[in-house]
């Protein structure tokens, strides 16, 4: 509904009435100063209330406000009312500025005034910004535009968009203006230059090659003064490169409303080798977008949807004595997004749902080399040499549930994850389970299935850093950030939809273990853990005991 310049709300009924407010308290004053006996605050009626100055609230909402205050035999005090319950609408629908003013008046056949006071922005004013344009900020935060009755319930939605970066934080001012019934807004910014990144060093190793695994990372996030963001990921096995390594280049754009469009290529190498003397060979390119939907976001949750795909290129040789196989594929799987996050002062968690489409129709074509069902060798369709049984026509949902409560001395963690698949998969889609985010006390990847289902526990310990400080002020621990302790179980399985002969249908894996986490307040974390594997993986050394350490730095 349009807002109106001037409204008009009246009862069901209307008598004459010609009196002044300002009248009949004196009427009253003379009565009391003639010595007569005293006498009950004056009545009137109050038919309709005209309300004058408004552009901005709906009639409405203005009717709500003021229909509880009309009707016969009102008071002063019921047109007070009325004004202080339309400026409560006001203020709850987010205009803080705009008051309600109840003027001297002759109520004439029961018509009583109100005017509306909107305090409009005489001036807006970027200040404190040396990385950012200050113009880019201005054009973002169009409710504090000049001339603008500001509604600060829009304003909280357009700052949380434009602080949405590490590199830059923006407040907003109040003042009042030169002119009266105006104020001044300043959005004071606090940035720094845009260029971050981090290395992390870790363990995170898969079975039969080396032990260390490293990654850096490198971000910058305002190119061409658009908050448009590149990135550059590279991991690898700094001991072994030839055994895996993983660079990934991403790109992404901002757009309106909080949505976002990214796009990045992958490309990953890697030369292991398995049990009985086989290579593997893999190279694999992966060029994705993403169009990311912002479905609303307060101060309790966030939600979001994405939709977008992905073309994958992969090449695959098995390596046994002097022959070897190739299995090349092709395809793009289209992919749809949901995440949720919610928070408060005693628990966080997060919820996210991705389905994957494959298209078989899409980039379909048949490869030579493949064995076919009468054991021979010959031409084939692409995922059926890749995978018995696989037409490229799958479907999956993937589910990754995560919430913590938190408590005085400790809080909990739980963790519950699986996949469901619609037939045989590639290595691509699988779920993996095993290693330092899934299963510990495995290596990485220690387990792979078209189905799968994960869950953990995780007690942890009350923040350590604010107890030691405490008990030893000073400089030597003002750095610390955190420092706790924690104790787990994860337990998962996977399944394999029409296993090959020797191919186990399903892998249990279960694993428990202690941990200790530290973080200083200048971006170094450690992250170490103990686990035992409870359950032996096929083909694979009895389980025992396993340490996951990890060191991020960021900068």
């Amino acid at each position: 509904m349009k807002p109106l310049a001037h409204t008009r709300t009246a009862g069901p009924h209307r008598r004459l009435l010609a009196a002044s407010l300002a009248g009949l308290a004196l009427a009253c004053a003379g009565a009391a100063f003639a010595q007569q006996p005293p006498v009950s605050a004056p009545r009137f009626d109050i038919l309709e209330y005209e309300v004058e100055g408004n552009t901005v609230l709906g009639a409405a909402a203005i009717e709500r406000a003021v229909m509880p205050f009309l009707g016969p035999q009102r008071s002063l005090d019921d047109a007070e009312a009325a004004r202080a319950a339309l400026e409560k609408a006001y203020q709850n629908a987010g205009y803080l500025t705009v008051f309600v003013d109840l003027p001297e008046q002759l109520v004439d056949g029961g018509v009583v005034r109100l005017k509306v006071l909107e305090g409009r922005v005489d001036r807006l004013a970027v200040t404190g910004a040396r990385y950012y344009d200050q113009g880019r900020i201005r054009e973002r935060v169009t409710e504090l535009a000049e001339g603008q009755v500001p509604n600060f319930n829009e304003v909280q939605k357009q700052l949380a968009q434009v602080n949405n970066s590490e590199t830059r934080q923006v407040q907003p001012v109040l003042r009042p203006g030169l002119l009266p019934g105006t104020v001044e807004a300043e959005l004071q910014v606090k940035d720094k230059l845009p260029l971050s990144g981090f290395v992390e060093v870790s363990n995170a190793a898969t079975a039969n090659t080396t032990a260390e695994r490293a990654t850096a990372n490198l971000r910058y996030d305002n190119l061409w003064q658009l908050g448009h963001s590149i990135g550059l990921t590279v991991t690898t096995a700094p001991t072994a490169p030839k055994q895996t390594t993983v660079t990934v280049l991403n790109y992404g754009i901002p757009l309106a409303q909080g949505d976002n469009l990214s796009l990045y290529a992958t490309h990953s190498s890697s030369n292991t080798n398995s049990l009985g003397g086989t290579q593997v060979l893999g190279k694999g390119n992966t060029l994705g977008l993403r169009y990311g939907i912002n479905l609303g976001i307060s101060e309790q949750w966030a939600q979001n949807l994405s939709l977008g795909f992905d073309y994958r290129n992969v090449q695959q040789q098995v390596r046994f004595g002097s022959a070897s196989i190739t299995k090349p594929l092709r395809y793009m799987p289209l992919q749809a997004g949901y995440t949720a996050n919610w928070f408060g002062p005693s628990r966080q968690g997060q919820l996210a749902l991705t389905m994957s489409f494959g298209l078989s129709p899409l980039l379909a074509r048949r490869i030579d080399g493949c064995e076919l069902e009468d054991g021979s060798i010959g031409v084939d369709d692409q995922f059926r040499c890749s995978r018995k049984g696989a037409d490229g026509g799958f479907s999956t949902l993937r589910m990754d549930l995560r919430h913590t409560e938190n408590f005085a001395n400790f809080s909990i963690a739980g963790r519950v994850a699986g996949q469901l698949a619609t037939q045989q998969l590639t290595s691509a889609e699988q779920f993996t389970l095993g290693g330092a985010d899934t299963v510990r006390g495995y290596y990485e990847s220690a387990a792979v299935g078209d189905l799968g289902l994960m869950a953990s526990l995780e007690l942890r310990s009350a923040n350590l850093a604010t107890w030691l400080q405490r008990r030893h002020p000073g400089e030597a621990l003002a750095d610390l950030g955190e420092l706790s302790l924690l104790a787990f179980v994860d337990a998962g399985r996977v399944q394999t939809i029409n296993p090959d002969p020797g191919q186990a249908l399903r892998q249990p894996l279960l694993g428990t273990g202690v941990g200790v986490r530290f973080a200083s307040r200048s971006g170094v974390n450690l992250d170490l853990t103990i686990a035992e594997a409870h359950r032996a993986i096929a083909g694979a050394p009895k389980p025992g005991t396993r340490a996951h350490a990890r060191m991020f730095v960021k900068f």
